[in-house]
């Protein structure tokens, strides 16, 4: 939302402009008259001209300063608004969670599966979960879990649709379970969701493909 303070001020400090600059030019001119010995037969004819001509001064000058303002704020909007420009947000509200395991190579990252309030299961797999679950920096140090979370953000590359970040806006949603490798599905037979893939297959029917049969 752009800012009329500029306007506001302008309005606000042009008439008393006007007016001292119209005082200082009268006195001027009469001091002026004084010393060469002039005498002006029409003061307030004279008052008028000068106030004119120092209401077109003041007014040129008053409308640079505000395109110069406007452009200084407009070019401060842009360049606050500049990193969001590539980014699509999303917001999401969760009503359950599961967590998987990943493996050391990497092939299978760790991750979530979160189900949305509008019973679509959300994939969540980027590097950005680390910053947002919970993690020992020092000893003693305990950073809590914010993710999952009952409210949160998701932005996305406006082009290519990938995760780049999660802003987090509830309260923490503990996952209902924690999926071991050993209980992951990691056979050729299984595609397992891209990050920030969107499934419409069901929270139990997903979970179920994506896992091995209880023995």
């Amino acid at each position: 939302m752009k800012s009329s303070l500029p306007g506001c001020a302008g309005l606000i400090v042009l008439p008393f402009a006007i007016l001292i600059t119209g005082v200082v030019a009268y006195a001027g001119l009469h001091e002026l008259g004084s010393l060469l010995g002039l005498q002006w037969e029409n003061e307030s004819g004279l008052s008028v001209t000068l106030l004119i001509i120092c209401y077109i001064i003041v007014l040129i000058f008053g409308m640079k300063l505000y395109d110069l303002m406007r452009s200084s704020m407009e070019k401060k909007a842009a360049d606050t608004d500049a990193p969001y420009r590539h980014m699509i947000r999303t917001h999401c509200t969760a009503v359950r969670a599961v967590e998987f395991e990943g493996d050391p190579d990497g092939d299978y990252p760790a991750g979530f599966l979160v189900e949305l309030s509008n019973r679509r299961v959300l994939s969540l797999s980027g590097y950005y979960l680390e910053e947002l679950t919970l993690y020992d920096t020092d000893p003693g140090v305990n950073v809590p879990s914010r993710f999952p979370n009952t409210d949160f953000v998701v932005w996305r590359h406006r082009e290519k649709g990938y995760v780049i970040s999660i802003d987090c806006l509830g309260t923490y949603l503990p996952p209902q379970k924690l999926f071991t490798l050993e209980e992951r599905r990691m056979d050729s037979e299984v595609d397992w969701p891209a990050d920030g893939q969107v499934l419409n297959d069901g929270f139990e029917n997903v979970i179920g493909h994506l896992t091995r049969p209880k023995a």
